[in-house]
């Protein structure tokens, strides 16, 4: 009776160890977990050379572009009178140098195209769509399935017609909007992203470029994977199994690896009956 009560002892002792060390694995897990919000999430960069995070030169989508907005009457004593006046509505993207958007022209099955939406209002309404005099760059890539893809880069300025209702004071209107776009290098993307703005009546209208910008570095998926392909070619074999050895040796650290730990408790507590040479042989392939 006594060597039972001490081989269930043994015996549970090793369970107990497994219980407790999936309790603590999850209890780390839980706590180690980064908590990412949807608007975290939306700022989050894309895959791209130079890793998850895409170039670090190049900063990030704050950098990567500004949006501003401003509208203006076609008869300026409109503002005077609080009548009903035909007006413009200008948004203007500053794209940063190594960045581009594609065009709101964009076809589909392609990349994110750029859409200009103002908010609803009783105030005004837009009477026609967005345009732009500035010619995207168009380019055929074959990782889009061959089509043509438009992009823009450094400021490029679009405008629509508006309407602004009777008794409505232009002078202290604003137009509230947002401009969502994916800006990109040649290299990475970063999330799509909307961009506020505000448009006050301004008196005179921006300055629109009217010549075709210069070719655009349009991301091409195609070049990523041989860029990724000779960067792996050029590791040699020596320093792929040290790095494999560093890995396997971290993962040994983690806290997941405790319930190991009781499972291998538990087979030593087995095979305590069992021969030398057969535990041996049994931990040797483990």
């Amino acid at each position: 009776m006594p060597n039972s009560r001490v081989s269930r002892r043994r015996i549970n002792l090793p369970r107990i160890g497994i219980i407790a060390s999936w309790a603590v694995c999850l209890a780390v897990g839980l706590l180690a977990a980064p908590t990412i919000s949807a608007q975290d999430a939306e700022t989050l960069p894309v895959f791209g050379q130079g890793g998850l995070f895409g170039n670090p030169a190049l900063g990030g989508d704050n950098e990567a572009l500004s949006v501003t907005a401003c509208f203006t009457l076609s008869d300026q004593k409109a503002t005077e009178a609080n009548a009903a006046g035909d007006a413009q509505l200008f948004v203007t993207a500053d794209i940063s140098a190594g960045w581009h958007i594609y065009s709101i022209t964009q076809g589909p099955g392609g990349p994110i195209t750029t859409t200009i939406m103002p908010a609803e209002s009783n105030s005004y309404k837009l009477t026609g769509s967005f345009t732009t005099p500035a010619v995207p760059h168009r380019e055929t890539v074959a990782a889009f399935g061959g089509i043509v893809v438009e992009t823009h880069e450094g400021k490029i300025t679009w405008r629509a017609p508006l309407e602004i209702a009777a008794g409505v004071d232009a002078g202290t209107l604003q137009i509230k909007g947002s401009f969502r776009a994916q800006p990109c290098t040649k290299d990475s993307c970063l999330p799509p992203k909307s961009y506020p703005f505000t448009a006050s009546f301004s008196e005179k209208a921006p300055i629109t470029a009217t010549a075709s910008p210069p070719q655009a570095s349009v991301f091409n998926p195609d070049e990523l994977k041989v860029a990724a392909n000779e960067e792996i070619a050029n590791t040699s074999v020596i320093a792929i199994l040290a790095m494999a050895f560093a890995g396997g040796f971290i993962l040994n650290l983690m806290p997941c690896v405790l319930p190991v730990i009781g499972l291998k408790l538990l087979s030593f507590v087995e095979q305590s009956g069992q021969s030398r040479s057969r535990a041996f042989m049994l931990n040797f392939w483990y």
